[in-house]
């Protein structure tokens, strides 16, 4: 992995930790063109890296902030179940289909962000 991957890798780490919305696609989008892989490998690797971040910015925000417990479970419980599903559909995608959807959704969030 070169420099400039492994920073904006850790960017997108940072910002999905704290923010989350779109961080998937932008961590497809970092991967798929800094590294030489498949896609369906950067998905993995994608698959892997958001429950990091994700613990690393849980254990912060347990030490920093007050937290609503209740809507901590219920993000949990759909966060293990989408990423659960939406890796099982991942790999069975064709790679074409699977780049196009990413494009889309990635479109729709950066619309839905800026509207």
């Amino acid at each position: 992995m070169s420099p400039v991957t492994a920073v904006f890798a850790v960017l997108t780490g940072v910002y999905g930790g704290y923010f989350g919305a779109g961080s998937g696609v932008m961590m497809v989008a970092v991967l798929g063109l800094g590294l030489d892989l498949e896609l369906r490998i950067v998905n993995a690797l994608k698959t892997v890296a958001v429950p990091a971040w994700n613990v690393v910015a849980g254990l912060i925000f347990v030490l920093v902030a007050e937290l609503d417990w209740l809507a901590i479970v219920l993000l949990a419980i759909g966060s293990v179940f989408g990423g659960y599903v939406g890796a099982r559909i991942g790999r069975k995608l064709p790679p074409t289909l699977f780049r196009v959807l990413v494009v889309c959704a990635g479109i729709f969030v950066a619309v839905t962000m800026l509207a």
